[in-house]
């Protein structure tokens, strides 16, 4: 824990040990991120040009399993499936009870939030991450940048995987967040809503087609909470950078 700051005394210098490398296209990059930022939790950022053969030789240099993103922290290393990678940082930095719970008296709210992040895991970041494979290898296909016989998804894997998260996905966030509920996990906001709101953005960003705000009156709220946060906006401004690079690189 860092040291205390007195009252009139200079600010406190505190050491940077911790790195953090990726690229925030990745959504998981971008809710470490924020996490960090909002618990004024010193880092240093390295991005990762995941476009480039030559940064994804890198990458794979100190992360084989290529999973985004990376910590670094002097001479260990920590990879781990973002679930446990979130909590990590919650266990051994000086992170506020919201994000994930620690004290027995809030177990209830952090077995929810367990359970929110085993579904993002294994249910919307998979969603999220074909349909973004899938909208990169049309586009390559329309572009003449590949060939029919190298195309690895079926013609209606698309249509599916949209089918899941329009009608499954969508539907059945709008109704965890039924009776007036501010956040997935309570009255103030968690890692959970952050790593929702991150694959989401992905989906609706590189799909480019929104969720309808009428049918989803409780995630068009939420969701404007959860973007109207400082630093997941400053992700999600970050994010759509990467995305003009990547969009630019198809039209070169």
């Amino acid at each position: 824990m860092p040291p205390k700051q007195l009252k009139g005394a200079p600010p406190v210098k505190q050491e940077v040990t911790l790195k953090v490398f990726g690229n925030y296209f990745v959504p998981e990059m971008r809710t470490v991120c924020a996490l960090l930022e909002l618990n004024e939790i010193p880092y240093q950022c390295e991005t990762i040009n995941i476009f480039s053969k030559e940064g994804r030789e890198e990458y794979q240099g100190f992360n084989p399993s290529q999973m985004m993103p990376t910590l670094i922290e002097g001479y260990q290393t920590i990879l781990a499936d973002p679930p446990h990678m979130y909590k990590y940082i919650c266990k051994t930095k000086d992170v506020d009870e919201k994000f994930y719970p620690q004290k027995d008296m809030n177990r209830d709210k952090k077995k929810l939030v367990d359970q929110y992040l085993e579904y993002i895991q294994w249910m919307v970041k998979r969603n999220s991450d074909r349909l973004t494979k899938l909208k990169i290898e049309s586009i390559l296909l329309e572009r003449g940048l590949i060939e029919k016989e190298e195309v690895k998804f079926n013609d209606g894997e698309e249509a599916k995987e949209k089918d899941i998260f329009f009608n499954i996905i969508v539907p059945n966030l709008e109704s965890h967040l039924d009776g007036g509920k501010t956040y997935l996990c309570g009255y103030d906001f968690s890692i959970a809503d952050i790593a929702f709101f991150n694959e989401l953005i992905n989906v609706i960003e590189i799909i480019e087609q929104n969720i309808d705000a009428k049918r989803f009156p409780n995630i068009d709220k939420w969701m404007k909470r959860i973007e109207d946060i400082g630093p997941i906006r400053v992700g999600t401004i970050k994010f759509q950078d990467e995305l003009k690079k990547l969009q630019e690189r198809f039209r070169a």
